[in-house]
């Protein structure tokens, strides 16, 4: 007996011990609890404590529902619509006071987000199931607005939203305009969910110094009020469309024309964020500006260029000098002429002193035709008197001790008389002892 008591109490409630099951649901939609704690069954209580820490309320008791979202069918039971607030534990009584959980929920957000800038329309298909359009802030999901019903169609916002033709269109949107939208049917079931975020415009400036900058104002609203962000300061320079007299960051460099604001000159201090809000507060625009670099003077501009070139040209130099010097520094040096004297080749002196010129078949021999040297035994002749004209014009004594054998040079251009005439130079004779070697 004991035994089976013990198998019912654990079919029903389990271990109290062991965890409960953990199941994660979409924002909307339904979860269905666990089949042992189903009419008639089980009729005792459920209890749901909230995750939030708020107070456990009963859902359930003799088997009858106690929140209008329970719904019973032959399915089963089903918790429906649910929300964030529906995130908790569910129990059941086990052993007096003692609590037993019987399932853990967690609600998801499944919507779908949409994001617009600031001003721009957003336009959305219905399905035709949907009957109503509900609102909720991003913070207040609790907190639900009936913006359209498909029966009725007065709402709050009626100027900028529209429907045609199933097709949602809500104009001119701020950042009031961030939020959930939930797509029902007639009963009231979840079709679809929807979260919008709506973004200031976003611009760039690149200015450069000394400059002017004009600044358009955001294409729709207004009267504008200005801030400017720099270094971790604030400051207002327009409040609802007028300048701010005591501002004294663009002090007389600010002016405010019908579609925007103009400064000039341009500080370097002046890299900082703009932000344009509406009279509501919302963020329309943040206008960025960056200052650009300054160019370098013509001056020195010409300065760097001529250094430059005479850089180049200096290693251009040394580079032509380096190569001079290794190339000398790897050229062989010249053989020098040696001439040989063989002592078997015959006394000759014709030969030793001429048998190192070039062939006849070398270029040089092409240009200059030899020169033939011919050598000839002097005459001798009687005594003569010393004062006779062959004497005197021969310029010899040949009865001297000093007569030697002498060569006579012949070629084509030199005729015998001019070149073997005594007259000419001794250059053109040659005496034994200038030919002999030994």
């Amino acid at each position: 007996m004991f035994l089976v008591l013990f198998t019912v109490s654990f079919v029903l409630f389990g271990s109290s011990s062991g965890s409960s099951p953990h199941r994660s649901i979409c924002y909307g939609k339904s979860v269905k609890l666990p089949e042992r704690y189903w009419p008639p069954l089980y009729t005792g209580p459920l209890y749901f404590t909230p995750k939030n820490g708020g107070p456990r309320i009963v859902l359930m008791d003799k088997g009858k529902p106690k929140d209008p979202r329970m719904e019973d069918s032959y399915k089963g039971i089903y918790f429906t619509d649910l929300t964030k607030r529906d995130e908790g534990t569910f129990a059941v009584p086990s052993d007096g006071d003692r609590l037993y959980d019987v399932l853990t929920l967690e609600v998801r957000d499944c919507a779908v987000v949409v994001t617009k800038d600031y001003g721009h329309l957003w336009e959305e298909k219905l399905s035709t199931k949907v009957e109503f359009l509900e609102f909720s802030p991003p913070k207040s999901q609790d907190q639900l607005i009936i913006l359209w019903n498909r029966t009725n169609h007065q709402n709050s916002r009626e100027k900028r939203l529209q429907v045609v033709d199933n097709v949602l269109s809500i104009s001119y949107l701020t950042q009031l305009d961030s939020g959930y939208y939930n797509f029902r049917e007639k009963d009231n079931t979840l079709e679809s969910r929807r979260y919008l975020e709506v973004k200031e415009n976003i611009k760039h400036y690149d200015v450069d110094l000394k400059n002017t900058l004009f600044v358009k104002y955001p294409w729709h609203g207004g009267p504008w009020t200005v801030t400017f962000k720099v270094t971790g300061e604030e400051h207002e320079v327009m409040k609802d469309g007028k300048l701010v007299g005591e501002d004294l960051w663009f002090f007389r460099r600010i002016s405010a024309w019908e579609d925007g604001i103009e400064i000039y000159p341009v500080e370097r201090r002046d890299s900082g964020t703009f932000e344009f809000r509406d009279q509501n507060g919302n963020l329309a625009m943040a206008v960025n500006l960056n200052l650009l670099p300054e160019p370098f003077p013509s001056e020195y501009v010409a300065v760097i260029v001529g250094v430059g070139i005479a850089l180049l040209v200096i290693v251009c130099i040394c580079c032509c000098c380096r190569k001079k010097k290794c190339c000398k520094k790897n050229r062989p040096p010249a053989a020098p002429a040696v001439y040989h004297y063989d002592a078997n080749q015959p006394s000759n002196p014709v030969s030793h002193a001429f048998s190192n010129e070039p062939t006849a078949t070398t270029h040089e021999s092409l240009m200059h035709p030899p020169v033939n040297i011919k050598m000839t035994q002097p005459e001798v002749t009687p005594l003569a008197d010393p004062g006779s004209a062959a004497a005197a014009s021969s310029g010899y004594n040949f009865l001297s001790s000093d007569a030697e054998p002498r060569f006579e040079l012949k070629g084509p251009g030199c005729p015998a008389a001019t070149c073997l005439s005594s007259d000419t130079p001794s250059n053109d004779v040659y005496n034994s002892d200038k030919l002999n070697f030994l």
